[in-house]
């Protein structure tokens, strides 16, 4: 039977470098077994809290033609802006094959992403580079089809089709402590607005993670959603989550 193990983004999924990374990350050398990622969120300018469950992982059979393919797949829902309700927002999942070569490698891959509206597909390629053994970096260019029409913050329909563009920077400070940057940069192809009224829009993710034990860790994530015009203010968000190794 083929075993199924996991590693989570080095940014995204918040795993320490010392782990081989499936997506935006950058080449590492240990799996991890299946694991458990929740997260809950906050966002300051629209009030509202959001909650996500991810569960994802590698194939590692050796012989399979799909050893080394990262898939995950994960829930996300609206709590409101007291935890008053519990109301599925989207579903996504992902899937990518990374190309190693010595410290750099290529990972070509795809998001799906579905709600009531209809289906979103998100291909894209990173390339992800491990300069030492605590500091690695990580570039990917991502494309976001939406399959339906939306209406953005004028009210305007149209199809909402986005260029981005992400950056990850992540360190570890200490055995147990990891820290990551990711700026993305988001461009609209169409003619729709993001929140702040622009064709495009930078936000800024800063996220710290402690290994608690071999199984558990925890962490925390704050950033800038830049502004939010249907509030009249700036957007932030703080993330805290964990993510658990599961057992066999």
């Amino acid at each position: 039977m083929k075993k199924l193990l996991l590693t989570l983004p080095a940014v995204c999924m918040f795993a320490p470098i010392t782990t081989v990374a499936a997506t935006e990350g950058v080449v590492q050398d240990n799996y991890s077994k299946v694991q458990l990622v929740t997260r809950t969120q906050y966002r300051t300018a629209s009030d509202q809290f959001l909650q996500m469950f991810r569960i994802a992982g590698v194939v590692t059979e050796q012989d399979s033609m799909l050893r080394g393919m990262y898939w995950s797949i994960e829930t996300n829902a609206s709590m409101g802006n007291d935890f008053s309700e519990f109301k599925s927002s989207y579903n996504e999942a992902e899937f990518n094959k990374g190309f190693y070569f010595g410290k750099n490698a290529i990972k070509p891959g795809a998001v799906f992403s579905w709600n009531s509206s209809g289906l979103r597909v998100d291909p894209y390629v990173e390339f992800d580079r491990r300069w030492t053994k605590d500091f690695s970096t990580a570039i990917r260019a991502r494309y976001n089809i939406n399959t339906y029409d939306s209406t953005d913050i004028y009210g305007e329909t149209d199809r909402d089709r986005t260029q981005r563009y992400d950056l990850y920077i992540s360190y570890n400070l200490t055995d147990s402590v990891n820290i990551k940057y990711n700026p993305t940069y988001y461009v609209k192809t169409d003619n729709y607005h993001n929140r702040n009224g622009e064709n495009d829009i930078l936000e800024h993710n800063v996220t710290v993670q402690y290994d608690a034990t071999e199984r558990f860790k925890p962490f925390i994530e704050l950033g800038d959603l830049g502004y939010n015009e249907r509030f009249d203010d700036t957007e932030y968000q703080i993330r805290l989550g964990f993510r658990y190794q599961l057992a066999n």
